[in-house]
């Protein structure tokens, strides 16, 4: 870009006006630095045949090639494996935190355009009225160096722990040719953000400051049991779930306006004068979900493979009629490369073929509360002087929400060459979705809003899908 004297130099040669401030500033370098990133970590293990531990500290700082433009991170992680009572108990412990803050700007590329175009003969800091001036003879763009003083903050707090208790019911009974496994699983997860903006009155009309925080916690547990047995030429795997997950998640936010002094930054919201409305809000949700499932597996042969499954889930978002949703599974495989017709033809490696149909249930593009009516603010009015907020029915109750279901039919093949280093596969596969979710206009009466979420529809699709891989060297 055109150094100070270049700048009117040119200015004069063109005709065009120009402001002199005196000065010769380099604005490209007045907003950068010499980036820097350090990283730290710190790992310790150890351990027996009965137990064995991993920990582990990380910190990161980087300082980004913008001035005031700055991240850093902490983590720490534990890790424990221990087994008891002669193996008949293996437990697994972990635990996982992590605290992440970004300080930065609005628009990166909006500064490097403006320390671009702004004029190279205006100071590299403050007026003497205490502001940043702007480049008045190209459209009002702002000085890069007030842009530096924009604040878009983050900061990011996770923590997560889960344990585990695997028995081994198969030695305490004494079961021969047979695994009899229970496994007991929890875990709690919390995470945290906020962000915090602030535009300073020298880049924003009276300045504009913003706070927001949200914050999530999930609990998981589940239980299942595992059994295996084989006799001769057959082998059974029988599986047996229940889970139960609950999550609260909570938020506010406030925007206000209205600044005389930037000092304070979005540390102090009460310096602001306005708070617009719709500017401040909050919320709560507590969805919960459990399931149940059955899993039953039977081999005969080591070739031919029959699986079937049933599963059972209830959500708190459908409507109290159709809370619980459930889905079968059936399907089948046939490993042909080990019957003698294929099993002395080295140059074919694999051969399956596989079918199988089953149903799926689907909650995603709905939230809480969805199958009740909600009364929540809509405007505000005058009344005895004073404004006063007005509420009014901003969602449509539908008790007979339930889940979206999706049914699939497939059937394909497997088939590898030379040790399988070329494979290629085939499946024809055809889905039907019924009963989809999908948010409605409806009329006004006799509805008291004019959206309703509702299952009506069906939907197919259906397809052949052809895979081919190649490994020439291994």
């Amino acid at each position: 870009m055109l150094d100070a004297k270049e700048y009117i130099s040119t200015a004069k040669k063109l005709g065009l006006d120009y402001n002199d401030g005196n000065n010769s500033t380099n604005f490209l370098d007045a907003i950068t630095r010499t980036g820097f990133i350090q990283n730290h970590h710190i790992a310790f293990s150890g351990g027996t045949e009965q137990s064995n531990y991993r920990a582990s500290i990380g910190y990161m700082n980087h300082n980004t090639v913008i001035r005031n433009s700055r991240s850093n991170n902490f983590v720490a992680k534990f890790d424990l494996t221990q087994k008891a009572f002669d193996d008949f108990l293996i437990i697994d412990l972990g635990v996982f935190g992590s605290n992440q803050n970004n300080y930065g700007i609005f628009d990166d590329q909006k500064l490097f355009y403006s320390a671009a175009a702004m004029n190279p003969t205006y100071p590299n800091g403050m007026n003497i009225s205490g502001g940043w001036d702007k480049n008045s003879t190209a459209s009002q763009i702002n000085n890069p160096l007030a842009l530096l003083h924009e604040k878009n903050d983050e900061k990011y707090q996770n923590f997560n722990s889960h344990v585990q208790l695997s028995f081994n019911l198969a030695k305490l009974f004494a079961l021969q040719s047979s695994s009899l496994t229970l496994k007991m699983f929890g875990s709690y997860s919390y995470n945290n953000t906020e962000n915090a903006q602030f535009c300073p009155t020298w880049v924003w009309a009276q300045g504009q400051a913003y706070r927001g925080e949200h914050k999530s916690d999930d609990w998981l547990g589940n239980i299942q049991l595992e059994y295996n047995h084989t006799w001769g030429i057959h082998s059974i795997s029988i599986n047996a779930l229940g889970e139960y997950q609950k999550s609260k998640l909570s938020g506010f936010y406030t925007l206000v306006k209205g600044f005389t002094s930037n000092i304070f930054g979005y540390d102090n919201l009460a310096a602001a004068s306005t708070r617009p409305y719709g500017g401040t809000g909050s919320g709560y949700e507590a969805p919960a979900l459990s399931s149940i499932m059955g899993h039953a597996s039977y081999k005969l042969l080591d070739k031919y493979t029959i699986t079937v499954t049933m599963r059972a889930d209830g959500s708190s978002m459908f409507g109290k009629n159709n809370r619980w949703g459930y889905f079968p599974s059936i399907s089948a495989e046939w490993d042909a490369k080990k019957e003698a017709i294929l099993k002395n033809i080295t140059w074919i490696s694999q051969f399956k073929i596989r079918t199988g149909w089953g149903e799926s249930g689907n909650l995603g593009g709905i939230s809480s509360y969805n199958s009740l009516e909600s009364l929540m603010p809509n405007g505000i009015v005058s009344y005895n002087g004073s404004p006063t907020t007005t509420m009014g029915i901003l969602k449509n109750a539908n008790p007979n929400l339930k889940w979206e279901t999706r049914a699939t039919y497939n059937i394909g093949t497997d088939i590898g060459f030379c040790g399988n280093r070329i494979i290629f596969t085939a499946e024809y596969y055809y889905s039907k979705t019924r009963d989809m979710l999908y948010m409605y206009d409806v009329p006004v009466p006799p509805f008291a809003y004019d959206k309703l979420l509702c299952n009506l529809g069906k939907m197919s699709n259906s397809g052949l899908e052809l895979g081919f891989g190649f490994t020439p060297i291994q």
